[in-house]
């Protein structure tokens, strides 16, 4: 659950980030229509903003200390009987 809600706080303050600036751009050109970002610049945005944090949580992220997982190894029992 704290996985999944910390991706998607991550999300929401990334596309807040994103528009924010679109927003304050196009109000100070007076909503002339002019692009802030090339269509490319939005497109690598959103993939590397949207895969790296999953790639980092998925190394980095650990429910528990490695030195109590090594010295209690009784806590990952439940997993290979599917409890």
């Amino acid at each position: 659950f704290m996985r999944m809600s910390k991706s998607c706080l991550f999300f929401f303050y990334k596309n807040a980030a994103l528009i924010g600036t679109m927003m304050v751009f196009s109000e100070r050109c007076l909503h002339s229509g002019t692009p802030l970002y090339d269509p490319w610049v939005i497109s690598v945005f959103n993939f590397v903003g949207g895969s790296m944090p999953i790639v980092l949580m998925a190394c980095f992220d650990r429910d528990l200390p490695r030195d109590y997982v090594l010295r209690n190894p009784e806590v990952y029992e439940c997993g290979p009987k599917n409890e």
